[in-house]
C-alpha cells in the first residue's frame, strides 16, 4: 500500500459527503415548525429531512402555482447560498445551452449590467457567483456572508433568468454566443464570440477530444451524446432564432429547482419569490428526453483524428478509451450506483493488481478509470493515455481479463471500512467554505438525474458495507462491465500538420463568404461591427451598479468569535489550546524547533516528510499499519517543513517542523502515539 491508497480513503470521504450528499435522518419533524402538507406563501412543503454533516434541517417545497420545486436547506452557516436550475438536455452540438448560460446574464429587465457576475462579484458584498452548464442542466450558483446581499443577489439571478434583455436584444446572443466581423471592407471577415473562443480553448487537448469522441461512440442514437459547451464547428450554424425558441422551452418555473443555504430567512425568502416572480406564472408541461441508448449487439471499434501542428511528434501519443454506457440512473437505482462507483474507485487504486496489470503492459504511460455521473445514463471509461494505437485491441482483451480476475478472486473492500471512519470525521468537522456551494450542487444533480434531492447517501453507503460479504462490488463489476453489451472501444490519435490544415480551411471558408457578399452587405456588416463594438465598451452605469448592492461597506458586521487561548508547559513543552464549535474532535498541530540544524539538514528533514506523506513503515508498525491507522483515527496526518516569523515586522523568523491531524476526543492518545 502507498500514498494512492490514503488518497483513496479521503476520496471516498469526499466523494460521498462533499459531492453526493451526507447523512440524512427524514423526518416530519426536524424542522421544528412545519410538516409534510404544510402551505405558506404559495408553497406546499413536500418533505423535511435533517443532515448531520452541515446540521441542517431541510425543507423541499413545491410551488403550488406552477410547480416549481425549492429546497431550504437551513442551518448556522453564514456564509449562505442561493441557486437556480434548469434541466436543459443538450439537443445538438450548438452549444445552445451554454450560450444561454452566458447571455441570461447579460442583463435584465431590472438590472441591466451587461456582464452580472463581473459586476455583482466586483462592486457587491458577495463570496460566490458563477454559472455552470451541464450535459442535462443549467444552475447558477451565488453567495453571500450577509442575508440582505443574499437576498438582492438571488433576486438579481432570478431576474436574469426569467427577464433577460436577450429575448429583445440580439447583441447580447452575437457577443455571448457567435458573430461575423469585419472592421472595413479591406479586412479579413472573422467570427468571434465568448462561447465560441472558449470552446476552441477547451477542446484543444486530445484528452478533451478523446472524452468527446468516446461519448459519441456510445451514445450514437442518443443527446447524451452530444456537446453540452458546443463544437466549434456547429457553434456558426445557430441562430438567434433558435435560442429564443430554447430559452421559452426550458426557463420556465415550472422546469427550475432552487436552493436557499444557511442561516437566512426563509419564510421572508419563498414570500419574495412568489410575489416577484413565480406568481405571474401558471404551470406548464414540459417532457424531458433522457435519452436512452439502446444496448449494442457488439463491441463498437471507432478511430479519431485529432489536428496537431507540422512536426509535432505523435508516434505513441494516442487516447485509447473503453467506454460502456450503464443503465439509466433511476434504472440503476442508489444502491447499485453506490456500488459500482465503490468498485470504480478500488479498481483505481494505483497499486491494485488491475492497475498494476495495465502499467505493466506498456500499452500507455499512464491509465485512468472514471465513472462520468452528469448524464441520465452514466459512461464508464478505461483510458490508455500517451498509447500505441496498434494496440487497442490488446487493451479491451487485457481490461476484460483483469475484470473477470477481479469478480472471481474479490476486490480490497478493507479500505471501505476504513473510508467509513472517514464520514465520521467530516460529519465531526461540519461546515467549510464551499459547504453552500457543494451543497447545493449536490442537491441539484440529484433532482436532474433522479427527480429527488435529498438522498440519504451514507445510509447506501453503510448499507454496502454490510454486505462486502456478500460480493456485492464484483457482482456489479460483472453485470455492468463484464457482461454489459452497451461497449465502444475508441481510438483518438492526434495528425501533425492537420492543424495548419484546419487553420487553412477555415481562412478559405471565410475568404470565400465574404467574397460572394455584395458591396452593400460588406458596407453594412461593416457598420454593425463598428456600432456592435461601441456598444460592448459601454460600461455598466452607476446607478445600475447600485442598485446590485443591498449593503455598504459600514453596514457590513464582521462575525468574529472570542477565543479564549489558553497557554501552559508540559515537559518542556510550549502548549497553547483553544475551544472551537466542533464537537467530539479536535484539531492538532505539533511543532518542533528547527533552529538548530544546517540549510544541507533541512533538506534531509524535508525529504523526511516526503516520505512519511508517502507511507513509511516504522519500529513498531508495518507501512500498511501506519497507512490504515491514519485512515482510521486521524483524517490524514500533513507534515512540513516550513517558518515561523519571530517579530511582527518579519526581519527574523526561524525554521519548524510541523505535523497536523485531526483526532477524536476519545482517542487522544493513540493519536498522538
Amino acid at each position: 500500500m502507498k500514498k494512492r491508497v490514503l488518497f483513496f480513503v479521503t476520496a471516498v470521504c469526499l466523494f460521498l459527503t462533499t459531492i453526493l450528499g451526507s447523512t440524512k435522518m427524514v423526518s416530519a419533524a426536524t424542522t421544528g415548525e412545519l410538516k409534510t402538507g404544510d402551505e405558506i406563501h404559495g408553497f406546499k412543503v413536500k418533505q423535511t429531512a435533517y443532515d448531520s454533516s452541515t446540521k441542517a434541517n431541510e425543507i423541499l417545497f413545491e410551488h403550488v402555482k406552477t410547480g416549481a420545486k425549492l429546497l431550504v436547506i437551513k442551518n448556522s452557516d453564514i456564509n449562505r447560498g442561493f441557486s437556480i436550475k434548469f434541466n436543459t438536455p443538450a439537443d445538438n452540438d450548438k452549444g445552445i445551452n451554454h450560450i444561454i448560460e452566458h447571455s441570461v446574464l447579460g442583463g435584465s429587465k431590472k438590472y441591466p449590467s451587461s456582464n452580472i457576475i463581473f459586476d455583482v462579484m466586483n462592486t457587491t458584498y458577495v463570496s460566490y457567483a458563477n454559472a455552470f452548464t451541464y450535459q442535462n442542466m443549467t444552475m447558477y450558483p451565488i453567495c453571500s456572508s450577509n442575508e440582505k446581499q443574499l437576498f438582492k443577489s438571488a433576486d438579481i439571478y432570478l431576474d436574469a433568468v426569467f427577464n433577460p434583455l436577450l429575448l429583445s436584444d440580439s447583441r447580447i446572443f452575437e457577443r455571448e454566443g457567435f458573430r461575423n466581423e469585419l472592421k472595413d471592407a479591406g479586412s479579413k471577415l472573422i467570427y468571434n464570440g465568448i462561447v465560441y473562443s472558449e470552446m476552441q480553448g477547451g477542446l484543444s487537448s486530445i484528452e478533451a477530444s478523446a472524452m468527446i469522441n468516446a461519448k459519441k461512440a456510445i451514445f450514437p442514437d442518443s443527446n447524451q451524446g452530444n456537446i453540452s459547451g458546443g463544437s466549434p464547428s456547429d457553434i456558426p450554424a445557430l441562430t438567434y432564432q433558435e435560442v429564443i425558441n430554447t430559452y421559452k422551452k426550458n426557463y420556465h418555473p415550472s422546469n427550475s429547482f432552487m436552493v436557499l443555504y444557511g442561516d437566512a430567512d426563509y419564510k421572508a425568502f419563498l414570500k419574495m419569490v412568489n410575489e416577484n416572480y413565480l406568481s405571474s406564472y401558471s404551470k406548464k408541461e414540459i417532457t424531458i428526453d433522457r435519452g436512452t441508448q439502446k444496448p449494442f449487439n457488439k463491441l463498437s471499434k471507432k478511430s479519431y483524428t485529432v489536428p496537431a501542428a507540422a512536426g509535432t511528434d505523435t508516434k505513441n501519443k494516442s487516447v485509447i478509451d473503453l467506454v460502456f454506457a450503464i443503465n439509466d440512473m433511476k434504472e440503476l437505482g442508489m444502491d447499485n450506483y453506490i456500488a459500482l462507483s465503490t468498485a470504480i474507485s478500488l479498481l483505481n487504486v494505483e497499486n491494485s493488481s488491475f492497475k498494476q496489470a495495465l502499467m505493466e503492459s506498456k500499452i500507455g504511460e499512464s491509465y485512468s478509470i472514471s465513472l462520468d455521473a452528469t448524464t441520465y445514463q452514466p459512461s464508464l471509461h478505461f483510458i490508455a493515455n500517451n498509447a500505441n494505437p496498434a494496440k487497442s485491441n490488446d487493451f479491451y482483451h487485457l481490461v476484460m481479463k483483469e475484470l473477470k480476475k477481479v469478480v472471481k478472486k474479490g476486490l480490497d473492500t478493507e479500505l471501505i471500512k476504513s473510508s467509513l471512519r472517514s464520514i465520521e470525521f467530516q460529519e465531526a468537522l461540519g461546515n467549510n467554505q464551499s459547504s453552500a456551494v457543494n451543497k447545493m450542487m449536490t442537491a441539484s444533480l440529484f433532482d436532474n438525474l433522479i427527480g429527488n434531492s435529498i438522498v440519504d447517501v451514507n445510509s447506501y453507503y453503510r448499507k454496502l458495507v454490510n454486505k462486502l460479504d456478500e460480493r456485492v462490488l464484483e457482482k456489479v463489476i460483472e453485470k455492468y462491465i463484464v457482461k454489459n453489451k452497451s461497449a465502444a472501444l475508441t481510438v483518438t490519435t492526434p495528425e501533425a500538420g492537420l492543424l495548419e490544415k484546419n487553420q487553412e480551411a477555415a481562412a478559405k471558408t471565410l475568404a470565400e463568404k465574404k467574397a460572394s457578399m455584395t458591396k452593400k452587405e460588406i458596407s453594412a456588416l461593416v457598420n454593425r461591427t463598428a456600432a456592435f463594438q461601441e456598444w460592448n465598451s459601454k460600461e455598466t452605469p452607476a446607478a445600475v451598479l447600485k442598485s446590485l448592492r443591498a449593503v455598504s461597506l459600514k453596514d457590513i458586521e464582521v462575525e468574529l468569535k472570542d477565543r479564549e487561548i489558553k497557554e501552559t508547559t508540559v515537559d518542556g513543552a510550549h502548549v497553547l489550546t483553544a475551544n472551537a464549535d466542533v464537537d467530539k474532535i479536535s484539531s492538532v498541530s505539533l511543532g518542533f524547533d528547527l533552529s538548530h540544524l544546517t540549510p544541507d539538514e533541512l533538506l534531509y528533514l524535508r525529504f523526511y516528510s516526503d516520505m512519511i506523506g508517502n507511507g513509511m513503515a516504522t519500529t513498531n508498525r508495518t507501512e500498511s499499519q501506519v497507512l490504515n491507522e491514519i485512515a482510521l483515527k486521524t483524517n490524514t496526518i500533513s507534515t512540513a517543513v516550513s517558518a515561523i516569523m519571530d517579530n511582527k515586522n518579519g526581519t527574523s523568523a526561524h525554521p519548524v517542523f510541523i505535523v497536523d491531524y485531526y483526532s477524536f476526543e476519545d482517542e487522544y492518545k493513540d493519536t498522538f502515539e
